[in-house]
């Protein structure tokens, strides 16, 4: 009788760890708002609040404008936000995201609610529902030496990461799952 009650439990233990909770978004507010001019940058930490047996993508979802840069030979070009994700230096990102725009709409700025996603890559650095992110904003690509005559600014008005995971199922609800199942069994066995 203990034998058979000792194999439910471990059984409905197995199960518990194995059987992963249902994938979900958690969403990770980032305290970037303001106002940037070129090659300004932001720089924070973030956690998720829980960690995950597997992310499938991170995506940031900014609100924001900016305004185009006029150079000297090419006209006006686009500037850019990006992001990057990273552990210990932001040179060694492990995703980047980015928007650009503006040239359209000089001189007015190009106002914008996007969700970028980052670059794939092995998002094992996120299971723990932790890592940095570095933020900047800059001109995009132009023929090398043509100065740029404006300085354009860019606003982020607000800016979040959407972590896509699959979350550990909490230690409580673990217990929980653990002992209702002996509750169970120990009833069953005494009604024999």
């Amino acid at each position: 009788m203990k034998r058979a009650m000792l194999m439910i439990v471990a059984t409905a233990v197995v199960l518990a760890i194995s059987v992963p909770a249902d994938a979900t978004i958690i969403e990770v507010p980032l305290d970037c708002a303001g106002g940037y001019s070129l090659s300004d940058t932001w720089t924070g930490a973030f956690d998720a609040g829980v960690s995950f047996t597997e992310v499938a993508a991170v995506y940031i979802a900014w609100s924001s404008e900016m305004e185009g840069a006029e150079t000297m030979n090419c006209g006006v070009i686009d500037t850019q936000f990006v992001a990057s994700l990273y552990e210990s230096q932001p040179e060694d990102y492990f995703g980047r995201a980015y928007t650009q725009g503006g040239a359209d709409t000089y001189p007015n700025p190009w106002q914008f609610e996007v969700v970028t996603p980052f670059s794939d890559g092995s998002w094992n650095a996120v299971l723990d529902g932790k890592a940095n992110i570095h933020l900047w904003y800059g001109e995009t690509t132009h023929v090398l030496g043509d100065p740029i005559l404006s300085t354009p600014t860019g606003t982020i008005f607000s800016a979040s990461l959407l972590i896509d995971g699959t979350p550990v199922p909490e230690p409580t609800t673990l217990f929980f799952l653990v002992m209702g199942i002996v509750w169970f069994a120990k009833g069953g066995a005494s009604r024999r």
